[in-house]
């Protein structure tokens, strides 16, 4: 399913040719992934190792009905699988030189989307988890006052 199109199943209910009645809101990440179809969880399993392999303290878990990583108590992104492409969320605005590379993939302010029928990007995906660390940390170092 598009994200954001109404339809009857939730919109943050992974893609599938499953109906909503078939599918159960998951509860792990290997069980959203395990309700993708092939080449869906290929590319989700992909963006999983990469993440793994850059950032070793990364934590996965399931809030709003899709996979959300974590580190240090701190959330990386969130990535949604849909019916035509993968999407990050929210990813802030970057450094230049990476934002000019993100920017034919960005469809709002903070969501960056690969359509599964082009090759994905896995090393601007790289990129990408490379710059957010340290942005996420800063985000999380401010405090009110």
């Amino acid at each position: 399913m598009e994200h954001g199109a109404a339809k009857a199943t939730s919109a943050a209910t992974p893609s599938s040719a499953r109906s909503s009645s078939e599918l159960a809101s998951p509860t792990t990440v290997d069980a959203y992934a395990a309700a993708l179809p092939d080449q869906h969880r290929d590319v989700l399993d992909t963006i999983r190792r990469l993440i793994a392999a850059r950032v070793p303290s990364v934590r996965e878990s399931i809030r709003y009905q899709m996979p959300v990583f974590t580190f240090d108590g701190i959330y990386l992104m969130y990535v949604g699988a849909w019916k035509h492409h993968i999407g990050l969320y929210p990813i802030p605005q970057l450094p230049a030189d990476l934002e000019a590379d993100v920017a034919p993939y960005r469809t709002k302010t903070d969501t960056v989307r690969f359509l599964y029928k082009h090759a994905i990007p896995y090393e601007l995906v790289e990129r990408l988890i490379d710059a957010l660390v340290p942005i996420r940390i800063r985000e999380n170092s401010i405090t009110a006052p």
